[in-house]
């Protein structure tokens, strides 16, 4: 097959089943890397050369379109190659152009006027915070504060804005933040544990708070996109963070709850979820004396125990498997 019957079977492979874009990625970007490797040439990769491994029924589909060639084959394994890498790539490229992103509209009107209630004390931060949304003003906000504030609870509630995106800093895929931010273009980006974000995702974070371009070069593929996304940020301590980083933020620091204002907004926070006022108030109790003093335990505990005795169960296990946290 020519490039161009590669190309054209590329992109037809892409229209029926665009699912399978990462997947190619995944080919075009492995084979980058180890195009030098005169082994690599003579037999090919497998599908267990990935994380996680690709679909063998995949692959072979592929291979019968014309997309992919075999170079080497065995009882045990089959090595393959792309026909011609860069009719993939150009496919993709063409693909990615393609695709329409999701229209986001402005926040007018679509602030709840109730997004900050469970949250205890701060009015003037809440005013302030509203009044910026209220606005559509771009400005970003770094919360800091131990586990037990109300850093966390300021995400959970911004998780209810159309078009908001949550984050997690230590646990970041390795696709990485260009990546998402591609594929999901978020409105609001909460990004919680921020001081644990990978070295990699940094550049096109500072890039994205400065002039919402986001811009991703990798092994001969380029994609741009510019995002008018505004970023809350959660960290535990501002040492871990850049000076770079930190210039872009608002930082509003916060100190630990109470014993009060943690049950408090526990009870507040999982009414909402469903729970009865004093479930809500057991649950908190529950969370403040025997686990990680954070509102999002309480949360998912409500989505799991219907009573107290399943409160009571839950808890034992956490207790004994959950792993101590890093402050």
């Amino acid at each position: 097959m020519s490039k161009d019957e590669v190309l054209e079977a590329t992109l037809n492979l892409l229209k029926e089943k665009p699912e399978l874009a990462e997947t190619l990625r995944q080919i075009t970007e492995y084979e980058e890397k180890h195009y030098r490797n005169d082994f690599f040439f003579t037999l090919g990769w497998e599908w267990n050369n990935f994380n996680p491994p690709l679909s063998p029924q995949t692959l072979h589909m592929m291979h019968l379109r014309g997309i992919l060639r075999n170079v080497y084959k065995s009882r045990s394994s089959t090595g393959y190659v792309t026909r011609h890498p860069t009719a993939v790539i150009e496919a993709l490229e063409i693909f990615d152009s393609e695709q329409e992103p999701e229209a986001v509209t402005s926040t007018e009107e679509e602030i709840q006027p109730d997004l900050f209630d469970p949250i205890v004390g701060y009015d003037d931060v809440k005013s302030t915070i509203l009044r910026a949304l209220d606005k559509d003003a771009r400005v970003h906000w770094l919360f800091l504060g131990p586990p037990a504030s109300s850093k966390t609870l300021f995400l959970l509630c911004l998780e209810r804005l159309p078009g908001s995106g949550y984050v997690l800093g230590s646990r970041m895929s390795r696709a990485g933040l260009s990546d998402y931010l591609f594929n999901f273009r978020p409105r609001f980006l909460l990004l919680d544990e921020i001081d644990k974000l990978p070295n990699k995702d940094l550049a096109p974070l500072l890039s994205l708070m400065e002039n919402g371009r986001v811009v991703e070069t990798l092994y001969g593929r380029r994609r741009e996109v510019v995002l008018d996304t505004v970023v809350f940020g959660a960290a535990n301590r501002i040492s871990l963070l850049s000076p770079e980083l930190l210039s872009r933020f608002e930082v509003l620091e916060f100190p630990e709850y109470t014993y009060e204002q943690f049950i408090e907004v526990c009870v507040n926070l999982l009414q909402r979820e469903g729970a009865d006022e004093g479930l809500a108030r057991y649950i908190g109790e529950a969370v403040w004396n025997y686990l990680v003093k954070d509102v999002r335990e309480a949360v998912r505990i409500a989505r799991l125990a219907e009573d107290e005795d399943e409160v009571v169960d839950l808890v034992e296990i956490l207790k004994k498997y959950q792993p101590k946290r890093e402050d």
